[in-house]
């Protein structure tokens, strides 16, 4: 028998052994009632409870940065899951091919058993452009690690953003749309257009 309610209510289950094999999907109650063949004699076994925990789950995978050099960077990502969560920043120096927990060599960086990771300044060199990061997620449940996405820090050799192509005067008749463009080269690269009408010949 089973009990979702704390044994409230009781639901017999298809099973006459004295073995129960189960998949719950819940925590969960159990109990067995042994009979000896007659209704009139029986004997109930102790209440068991079997525990059910979800296990974790990635909302938000961490994202790769493009950056200037000297400037701190941060690695985030959200789970849950039951349980306490703990978490494991790793990096690595060999496009991933070897991992290190960034606990044993904490220098330049903060962070790496929380959920955001980072990378101090000092780190955050043209040297270590490449460097891959990912997060190794447990709880204190048991349920089974999860690894989130490998993501990586991309440093420029240059700081000041290049235009590459200016844009040009155009004309046009009123109601017609202009379309006005540029290409630029540099890191993280975010655009804010100006307008004016002073002194316009």
């Amino acid at each position: 028998m089973s009990s979702i309610d704390g044994g409230i209510s009781w639901t017999n289950i298809n099973n006459t052994t004295s073995t129960l094999n189960i998949t719950p999907i819940r925590s969960t109650l159990y109990k067995a009632v042994v009979k000896n063949g007659s209704v009139c004699v029986e004997d109930e076994s102790s209440q068991v409870l079997v525990d059910v925990y979800s296990q974790i789950q990635i909302l938000n995978q961490p994202i790769s940065v493009n950056t200037c050099a000297n400037q701190n960077k941060t690695f985030s990502v959200l789970a849950n899951g039951d349980g306490t969560l703990s978490y494991n920043w790793q990096v690595s120096s060999d496009n991933g091919t070897n991992w290190t927990n960034i606990s044993s060599a904490p220098t330049n960086y903060s962070g790496y058993a929380t959920s955001t990771l980072t990378v101090s300044s000092g780190n955050v060199t043209l040297a270590n452009s490449g460097l891959k990061f990912k997060c190794i997620i447990s709880s204190s449940v048991n349920c089974s690690p999860v690894t989130s996405n490998i993501v990586t820090l991309s440093v420029s050799s240059s700081g000041v953003p290049v235009i590459n192509t200016q844009p040009s005067n155009q004309t046009f008749c009123t109601g017609s749309v202009a379309n006005i463009s540029l290409t630029a080269s540099g890191p993280s690269l975010s655009y804010q257009w100006q307008s004016s009408t002073d002194n316009i010949s």
